[in-house]
């Protein structure tokens, strides 16, 4: 008996699995993603939070590094962001009090690599 209810619960927690999974992607192949991260422009990226989180708000606000768009860097990993995100990366920039190691949380979808954003707001 209790090898059937190991079975079942098995197989049950397989099919939750796999129904959590459709719904997180779309049939585009977008992924729901809500990221924690450090802006930065995309000329001065490295992709690594130890250097990103010190990145001046000011450099990413030249023209040279704005006009290149920007990303999310959160646990090593870069985000680039799509265009409603740069427009949302460069209102807050231009509005934050923080000079360096600008952090975001950001909900929105994400595919190959490219972070489509929903919502984006400043991490105190």
């Amino acid at each position: 008996m209790v090898r059937k209810s190991l079975i079942l619960l098995s197989v049950l927690m397989i099919a939750a699995t796999l129904l959590y999974a459709q719904k997180v992607t779309s049939p585009d192949g977008k992924k729901a993603a809500k990221i924690t991260g450090y802006v930065v422009d995309l000329k001065c990226a490295t992709g690594l939070d130890v250097k990103d989180r010190e990145h001046p708000v000011s450099c990413a606000l030249m023209p040279a590094c704005a006009e290149k768009g920007f990303a999310v860097v959160s646990k090593d990993n870069l985000y680039k962001l799509d265009e409603n995100g740069n427009k949302l990366a460069l209102g807050i920039l231009k509005e934050t009090k923080t000079k360096k190691g600008l952090a975001v949380a950001v909900v929105g979808t994400l595919k190959d690599g490219l972070l489509y954003v929903d919502t984006m707001s400043e991490v105190k």
